[in-house]
């Protein structure tokens, strides 16, 4: 892992939907664990709901050793998630993959082209748009939300330059060209709290976004939505996995320390 406290990172001001609050989404491609604690340090506590995409079955998993596109756990143009729906809407590269209109659920076994640094172990699965050229994510929790953050992997190393659309109005385009394998934390912050959201991502041959690429893969992985501490006014939380607070304090400052070490161990894997 990178030990520079600096960073190399960008971030867009932008609108979601019909909230007319302004957002922000920026992009870290150095010392991941930092920002990834700066992030989880900004939430209340309780609030945030994290998909690592783990718990699912393998449905009519595929183990084709030389060819990972038609390799799989879990093969569907939509998949249901804690955090809501992934839908492949536009279809990338066919020829030897012959499920281009789905998504996967893959893991180090299955194997993706460069997105195996999303995973730890051969238990650590994440969601790939399997060279989708465009991705749409409807995104639902169990209770409101202004803050999101996760991994992906493998963005822009062949021909596309991922672009990111929140809400209605306004986007982000990646622009940089990355390394095969590359992993990225990013976060989408500064909004008002909703329960329910939409993020596309399009892989546009160039920062322009005249027409997409259907040939560069990627994968996400560790998606977490939660509520700033300075949003405690804007409504209940009911986040299906929400820890009530205890009167003793050790048990708080254990919880803190075995998650981060754990994503910690994760995290230095990836890198």
């Amino acid at each position: 892992m990178n030990k520079k406290i600096s960073s190399a990172f960008f971030s867009v001001m932008c609108v979601l939907g019909a909230s007319s609050q302004a957002a922000t989404i920026s992009v870290f491609d150095t010392n991941l664990a930092f920002h990834e604690a700066a992030f989880y340090s900004s939430l209340t506590l309780g609030s945030s709901l994290t998909e690592d995409f783990d718990s699912f079955t393998p449905v009519d998993a595929q183990y084709q050793r030389y060819n990972a596109q038609n390799s799989w756990l879990v093969s569907s143009n939509s998949i249901n998630t804690s955090v809501g729906v992934f839908t492949n809407t536009i279809a990338g590269q066919a020829g030897k993959n012959t499920n281009s209109d789905n998504l996967m659920i893959e893991s180090e076994i299955t194997g993706e082209h460069g997105r195996e640094s999303l995973a730890s172990s051969a238990s650590d699965y994440w969601l790939d748009n399997n060279d989708a050229s465009q991705v749409q994510w409807d995104i639902v929790g169990n209770g409101l939300f202004n803050s999101i953050g996760f991994f992906l992997s493998d963005v822009n190393d062949i021909n596309a330059r991922l672009n990111f659309m929140f809400g209605q109005d306004t986007q982000l385009n990646t622009g940089t060209r990355y390394a095969d394998a590359k992993v990225i934390f990013v976060t989408i912050t500064d909004f008002a709290a909703v329960n329910s959201a939409s993020l596309i991502f399009e892989n546009c041959k160039n920062v322009a976004c005249a027409s997409l690429s259907g040939s560069d893969g990627w994968g996400i992985d560790d998606i977490t939505l939660g509520l700033t501490q300075t949003s405690l006014a804007a409504g209940p939380l009911n986040f299906a996995n929400q820890v009530p607070i205890k009167e003793t304090g050790l048990l708080v400052v254990a919880g803190l320390a075995s998650i981060f070490y754990i994503r910690k161990r994760k995290l230095l894997s990836r890198n």
